[in-house]
């Protein structure tokens, strides 16, 4: 999730604007060209992805979400990877929190 996914005060997101501009004019704009992730980093930030995508509200990803998730993926998480998916998970709070206060901002200034 970055930037691109927090809807604005209209409750568009700017990916989906610029996906329609895709659609639009058949060209990629620069804005949905993201940087990759790194090889070592893949298979943990999808196992964040697939966690994130059960979190209820703005909380963060539970130690019993991981458990959950391990026992019915059959997947054992390493220390490291329950730590990096914790920091990913901090990150990603942190930015939407960012972003509200932004939008926040913008809605008090159109008043």
């Amino acid at each position: 999730m970055t930037e691109l996914d927090f809807p604005r005060p209209d409750g568009i997101t700017p990916r989906q604007h610029l996906e329609q501009v895709a659609r639009m004019t058949g060209k990629k704009p620069p804005g949905l060209e993201g940087k990759p992730i790194p090889y070592e980093c893949q298979r943990v930030f999808e196992l964040f992805r697939k966690l994130s995508l059960t979190r209820h509200g703005n909380r963060p990803i539970t130690f019993q979400e991981m458990q959950a998730y391990s026992m019915l993926a059959d997947y054992p998480f390493s220390r490291l990877e329950i730590e990096t998916i914790q920091r990913f998970d901090t990150v990603l709070l942190n930015k939407k929190y960012e972003m509200t206060l932004h939008y926040q901002r913008l809605a008090v200034d159109k008043k």
